[in-house]
């Protein structure tokens, strides 16, 4: 799964590698932000994955998911068995969140070289700035 307003400069190579080889029940993506408020968040502990929150209001990390997934066939039961949010949003976050809560394992992968959320007008010039920069 790869959410439509993310750029990376290496593409999804490095997270379809970590999951072939590790065999987990999802990888996500994940890079250390300033301003965590603004994305899906990880928090984790001792390397393991702990916990999963959208948005939150008082982070208690700066690693944001950056909208890569790879996914096993566990996540369709685990999106069958989640709720909408307060944004009344079947949310990709909580149902991560159930696979962790029923046991199961999630891997993180950071990017390698930058990723660019293309979210705002300023974001998309930043990616044209990137990308120029590249060629």
């Amino acid at each position: 799964m790869y959410l439509g307003d993310n750029l990376l400069r290496n593409g999804v190579n490095s997270f379809i590698y970590t999951f072939r080889n590790k065999r987990p029940d999802a990888v996500v993506g994940i890079y250390p932000v300033k301003d965590p408020t603004r994305y899906g968040i990880v928090e984790t502990k001792d390397g393991k994955v702990e916990r999963m929150v959208e948005k939150p209001k008082e982070p208690k990390s700066n690693l944001a998911l950056i909208g890569v997934y790879v996914f096993g066939p566990a996540i369709f039961d685990a999106v069958k068995n989640i709720k909408p949010s307060w944004r009344n949003e079947l949310e990709i976050t909580d149902a991560i969140q159930h696979l962790i809560e029923s046991g199961g394992k999630v891997e993180v992968q950071q990017v390698d070289g930058w990723w660019k959320d293309t979210g705002t007008v300023q974001d998309l010039l930043d990616a044209n700035r990137l990308l120029l920069d590249d060629i």
